[in-house]
C-alpha cells in the first residue's frame, strides 16, 4: 500500500512501512517562519481600525497560505499519479517493469513537482518547500524500497524461468547423454545461484532441492522418450535408475511400464508360434503357463509382477485375435449404440480395453474412437429429438468449444458430431415430421388404426389441434399424416367401395378441418392423384350445396370407369377440348393457368366431375362451372371469379369494383412491392393494378386468391415473398 504522510503541528512525518531494510529520508527544514506566516493569516480584517500595512501584511500571509496549499495538493496528485495510478502507476508495477521502470519515475516526478514549486513566488516557496521535499522524499523511499524487491524477485524468477527451459529442453534430448550432461551442469549451476544469492539455504537443503530437481530432470526426460519409444525408454531407465531418487525412480518405473506393458504384450502375442512334432508348443511355453519364459530378453528380465501383468496381457491379445471374438464384439457395439439411440443410455458402454483386446492396439483404439463418436452421435440424436429448432440452434451455440481450450481439436469434432446429429433431426423432422413424432413417441402421436372409424377421428383431430406445434418447433408444414399412413390410406381407399372412400375421406376432412384437407390431399399426390383430388374437394360444395365437388368427381370417375357414363374423346369435339378451350388460351387471351401440371390436373378433375353430371345430362360447361368457378377474362388473360362474384360480361362490374376497393386499399401500405428487379411503391402498385394480369392461386371458400403480374414476373412484398390479392364475396 502506499505511505501516506501523516502530520502533526502542520509537520509531516513518514513512518518506515517495517521490515523494509531502508531508512526513511530526513526532514528538510527551512529558515522560513511558518508559524509567524499563520498567525498573520489568522488575525481579522478591520480596515477601519487598521492601517493599511498591517492589512496587506495579513492579505499577504493569507495568499502564501492558500498558495502554499495549492501547491501541496498539486504535489500530492503528482505523487499519486506517478506512484499509485491503478493503471500505470509505478506501485502496480511487478519485476522487470519495475526494475526498468524506476529511474524514469522518479525524473519524472521530480520533474513535475520541481515545474510547481518553480512557478511559485518566494514567499510561497519558502513555505511549502520543507513539506513538498518531505512528501518526494517519502515517494522516492517507498519507490526504492518496491524497486529493490521487484528487481529481486526478477532475478530470481529469471533464474527459476532457465531452470524450467532446461529441464524442458532437456527432455527434448532424452538419448543424447553428452548433451544431456551439459544440460544438467547449466541446471546445476542455476540452482547454485539461487541456493547462495537469494535464498541462502543450509547446505543440506540445498543437496535436496538438487536432488529433487535431478528427479524431475530424469522424469521428464524419460516422459518424453515415452512418447516415442517407452520400450527404449524404460530399458534405459532401468540401467540408470541408481542415480534417481528411490521414491522419484519408483514412480518413473510405474508410468514407464504402464506405458510399455502393452506393447510389449502385443509384440508377444503377435510372435509366430512354432510347434514340435508333438503338436507341443516350442517358443510359447508363456501361452500354457504364464510365469514360463518367454525368449524375449527384456520381458525375462522383468520383476515376476511384471512379467506376469505382459504375459497375461498377451495371452488376451492372443485370444482376441480370433474371428469369433470380432464378430462378438461386433454385435456388442451394434447393441450399445442401438441402446443410447432407444434409451438415451447405455449403463455398460464398451471400453477402450475391449477394443484393444479384439483389435489390438492401434486397430483397438481407432475402432475405440469411432464407437465413442458413434454412441455421442446416437446420444444426441435421442437428447435432442424433442427440442424446438430453436433450442437446439442455442444448444450448439452454447457447447461450442473455444479455440483456446487445450483439448480444442477434440472438443471440435465431437462438437461437429453434434451438429451432424442435429442436422439430421431436423431434415428427418421436415421430411416426415408426424412420421417423425410417432417413431419417437413426441406430443402424444399414437399410429391410426384406419379400421376404426372413432380412432381416426379422435386422433386427427388431436394432430390438427397440435400441427401447429409441430410447425413452430420443428419448422416444419402443418402435415396430419405420417407418409407411411398416406401409402396406408391409398391402399384402404384402393379396396373400399365408393361409399366407403368417401366415408373415409369425410372422416378425415371433418377431423382435420381446411388446413388438413390441403395437408392430406398434398401427401396423397404421391401415391394417387385420384384420391388427392378428391380429397381436396371434399369439402367444397357446389351450386346446390348438397354435394362436394370431391364428392362429384370421385362418383363421376366410378360412373365413367363402369361404364355408366360415354366420354366423347373426338380430338375437336370431345370433352378434352371442351375442358381446354375453356381452361386454355383462346386468341390473345392467356389461359387460366400456366403451369402444364396444374392445367393438366384440373382438366382431370372436371373429367370426373362431368362424369357425376353427365348422369343427369350436364354438359361440359357445367361441369367446368362446378368444378374450377365461373370463368373471367380480365386484362387478356383468363380468371377464376370467387364464389358469389360476378364480372363485366355477367351481370356488372361486381369484379373490378373489389379489385378497385383493393386498389385503394394498397395505397395504404407502408413498404414497397417487387418485381422482376423493379421496385414498385404502394401508390404506383395501386395505380397499376386494375390494368395488371392475374394468375388464379387458390380458393379459400367463397374468395379466391391470385398472383399479380408485373412484365410476367409475380409481384412480391418487402419479405420477398409472392403477394396475394383476395377477392371474395363473403367479407366485400
Amino acid at each position: 500500500m502506499p505511505m501516506v504522510p501523516t502530520f502533526q503541528n502542520n509537520i509531516p512525518s513518514v513512518r518506515d512501512n517495517g521490515g523494509s531494510g531502508m531508512v526513511p529520508a530526513q526532514q528538510v527544514r527551512s529558515n522560513f517562519n511558518y508559524p509567524e506566516v499563520m498567525k498573520e493569516a489568522l488575525k481579522p480584517i478591520n480596515e477601519a481600525a487598521q492601517t493599511v500595512q498591517e492589512v496587506l501584511k495579513i492579505n499577504h500571509a493569507r495568499t502564501v497560505k492558500a498558495e502554499s496549499d495549492d501547491a501541496e495538493q498539486q504535489v500530492i496528485q503528482t505523487i499519486n499519479t506517478y506512484m499509485n495510478d491503478p493503471d500505470n502507476g509505478y506501485m502496480t508495477k511487478q519485476g522487470r517493469n519495475a526494475m526498468d521502470g524506476f529511474e524514469p519515475t522518479i525524473q519524472g516526478m521530480q520533474k513535475d513537482i520541481n515545474k510547481i514549486v518553480g512557478s511559485l513566488q518566494p514567499a510561497t516557496r519558502q513555505a511549502v518547500e520543507s513539506r513538498i521535499n518531505d512528501r518526494l522524499n517519502s515517494a522516492v523511499s517507498q519507490a526504492t524500497r518496491w524497486n529493490t524487491q521487484q528487481t529481486q524477485k526478477y532475478h530470481f524468477d529469471s533464474s527459476k524461468a532457465r531452470v524450467e527451459t532446461l529441464l524442458d529442453d532437456g527432455a527434448n534430448h532424452y538419448a543424447d547423454r553428452n548433451y544431456l550432461a551439459k544440460t544438467w551442469a547449466s541446471i546445476e549451476a542455476e540452482l547454485q545461484y539461487q541456493t547462495q544469492e537469494y535464498a541462502g539455504m543450509p547446505p543440506e537443503a540445498a543437496k535436496q532441492m538438487r536432488e529433487q530437481t535431478y528427479g524431475l530432470f530424469q522424469a521428464k526426460r524419460f516422459d518424453a522418450w515415452a512418447q516415442d519409444n517407452p520400450v527404449m525408454a524404460y530399458a534405459v531407465f532401468r540401467d540408470e535408475r541408481g542415480n534417481i531418487d528411490p521414491d522419484i525412480a519408483q514412480k518413473i518405473e510405474n508410468s514407464l511400464f504402464a506405458q510399455s506393458r502393452d506393447l510389449l504384450a502385443y509384440e508377444l502375442a503377435n510372435r509366430p508360434i512354432q510347434y514340435d512334432e508333438d503338436g507341443k508348443l516350442v517358443n510359447a511355453k508363456w501361452m500354457d503357463d504364464p510365469r514360463a519364459k518367454t525368449g524375449n530378453d527384456f520381458i525375462d528380465s522383468l520383476s515376476p509382477n511384471q512379467h506376469l501383468s505382459v504375459v497375461t496381457k498377451a495371452m488376451q491379445l492372443r485370444h482376441a485375435m480370433t474371428t469369433e471374438l470380432k464378430n462378438a464384439m461386433t454385435v456388442e457395439t451394434a447393441n450399445s449404440l442401438a441402446r443410447v439411440l432407444t434409451t438415451g443410455t447405455d449403463n455398460n458402454p464398451l471400453t477402450l480395453g475391449q477394443f484393444v483386446e479384439v483389435y489390438g492396439s492401434k486397430d483397438g483404439q481407432k475402432n475405440y474412437d469411432q464407437y465413442r463418436m458413434d454412441f455421442d452421435y446416437n446420444q444426441t440424436l435421442y437428447d435432442l429429438k424433442g427440442m424446438s429448432n430453436s433450442a437446439i440452434t442455442d444448444m450448439l451455440k452454447a457447447e461450442k468449444p473455444s479455440p483456446q481450450s487445450d483439448n480444442y481439436a477434440q472438443e471440435l469434432k465431437y462438437w461437429e458430431n453434434k451438429r451432424k446429429a442435429a442436422a439430421q433431426i431436423v431434415k428427418d423432422r421436415t421430411a416426415d415430421p408426424v412420421g417423425y413424432a410417432l417413431e419417437n413417441g413426441l406430443y402424444g402421436y399414437e399410429p391410426l388404426n384406419f379400421e376404426n372409424s372413432s380412432q381416426i377421428k379422435e386422433q386427427l383431430e388431436y394432430r390438427a389441434r397440435n400441427s401447429g406445434t409441430l410447425r413452430d418447433n420443428w419448422g416444419t408444414t402443418k402435415n396430419v399424416l405420417s407418409k407411411a399412413e398416406a401409402t396406408q390410406l391409398a391402399g384402404v381407399l384402393d379396396k373400399s367401395d365408393i361409399d366407403a372412400k368417401l366415408s373415409t375421406l369425410k372422416t378425415i376432412a371433418h377431423a382435420t378441418g381446411a388446413e388438413g384437407v390441403r395437408s392430406v390431399a398434398e401427401q396423397l399426390k404421391g401415391g394417387n392423384t385420384m384420391y388427392a383430388m378428391a380429397m381436396a374437394g371434399i369439402e367444397d360444395y357446389g351450386q346446390d350445396g348438397s354435394i362436394s365437388v370431391g364428392e362429384m368427381y370421385l362418383r363421376g370417375k366410378d360412373a365413367i370407369e363402369q361404364k355408366r357414363v360415354k366420354i366423347d374423346n373426338t380430338a375437336m369435339y370431345g370433352l378434352d377440348a371442351s375442358i381446354y378451350n375453356a381452361l386454355g388460351d383462346e386468341d390473345d387471351v392467356k389461359g387460366v393457368f400456366t403451369n402444364p401440371q396444374v392445367l393438366n390436373s384440373t382438366a382431370e378433375l372436371v373429367r370426373g366431375v362431368y362424369g357425376y353430371m353427365a348422369l343427369n345430362g350436364g354438359s361440359a360447361q357445367e361441369a367446368i362451372e362446378e368444378a374450377v368457378g365461373t370463368i373471367y377474362h380480365h386484362n387478356g388473360k383468363k380468371i377464376v371469379l370467387p364464389s358469389n362474384v360476378s364480372g363485366v360480361a355477367l351481370m356488372g362490374d361486381d369484379f373490378d369494383d373489389l379489385v378497385l376497393k383493393k386498389a385503394n386499399d394498397i395505397k395504404k401500405e407502408k413498404k414497397n412491392f417487387y418485381a422482376g428487379g423493379f421496385s414498385i411503391t404502394p401508390e404506383e402498385f395501386s395505380q397499376m393494378l386494375p390494368s395488371m394480369k392475374l394468375q388464379t392461386y387458390q380458393r379459400l371458400g367463397n374468395r379466391m386468391a391470385y398472383q399479380v403480374l408485373y412484365n410476367g414476373e409475380v409481384v412480391r412484398n418487402s419479405d420477398g415473398e409472392v403477394y396475394l390479392l383476395e377477392i371474395g364475396g363473403d367479407e366485400e
